[in-house]
C-alpha cells in the first residue's frame, strides 16, 4: 500500500486528546526513562486517541523533522495515537504505548536493530510489556480475531509454493500471466477463491 504523506494539520485533527491515554503515557515514559531508555518527552507534542476506521492499527507514531545545514535537527515533533476502538483494556494500551514510545527515539523509526535493542532492554526490566516488532494476540483474544477481515483470494506459485493473499478482486488477479513470482521468478500461478 502506498504511504500517504501526512501533514501536521491532518495529524492534529486525527489525534484527539484523551486523559486516560495521557495518564498512561506519563506513567510508562517515566518507567522507561528510569531504566535508561532515552525517550525524548520534550519532542512529543500530542498523545491521544487515533481517529481511524482501521481494524488492524493499534497505535501509530508520526515524526516530523526540520533539518538545517550540517544535518543538525532543529525541530523534531512526534505525535502518538492509540486506537481505542481496537484496544480498550488499559494494560493493552500500556503495551502499545511502550512500542510507540520506542519509535520516538532517534534511529528507531522502523523495527531495525536500534528498535530491537531498546525492546530487549525494556523486556529485561519489565517482562510484562513483552515488546516485539509485531502484535500477537493472547489466547483469550483469539475470538476477536474473527472480526478481522479475511482474504478472499490466494495466489499460489505452482513452482515454489509461495502464497500471496488478496482481500478484494483487483487488476493484478486479471493479469497474473504477466506477473512473476518474487522467489523463483516464474509465472505459473494458481488462483483460489476463498468463500
Amino acid at each position: 500500500m502506498a504511504k500517504v504523506k501526512k501533514s501536521k494539520e491532518n495529524i492534529e485533527k486525527n489525534i484527539i486528546k484523551d486523559s486516560s491515554i495521557t495518564r498512561i503515557f506519563n506513567t510508562v515514559s517515566k518507567e522507561l526513562i528510569k531504566i535508561g531508555v532515552p525517550i525524548p518527552v520534550k519532542d512529543i507534542k500530542k498523545v491521544g486517541e487515533l481517529k481511524t476506521r482501521s481494524k488492524r492499527v493499534r497505535g501509530v507514531t508520526y515524526t516530523f523533522k526540520r533539518i538545517t545545514y550540517n544535518n543538525i535537527n532543529i525541530d523534531k515533533t512526534n505525535y502518538i495515537g492509540i486506537n481505542k476502538k481496537l484496544i480498550e483494556d488499559n494494560f493493552e494500551i500500556e503495551k502499545t504505548m511502550v512500542h510507540e514510545l520506542i519509535h520516538t527515539i532517534p534511529g528507531c523509526n522502523n523495527h531495525g536493530p536500534n528498535f530491537k535493542k531498546y525492546a530487549g532492554l525494556i523486556n529485561r526490566h519489565y517482562p510484562k510489556y513483552n515488546v516485539s516488532t509485531y502484535y500477537t494476540p493472547d489466547s483469550d483474544e483469539t475470538e476477536n480475531i474473527a472480526n478481522i477481515k479475511k482474504p478472499k483470494y490466494v495466489v499460489t506459485c505452482e513452482n515454489c509454493g509461495a502464497k500471496t493473499y488478496f482481500y478484494r478482486k483487483c487488476k493484478t488477479l486479471d493479469i497474473l500471466s504477466r506477473c512473476t513470482c518474487k522467489k523463483c521468478k516464474t509465472s505459473n500461478f494458481k488462483v483460489e477463491k476463498l468463500g
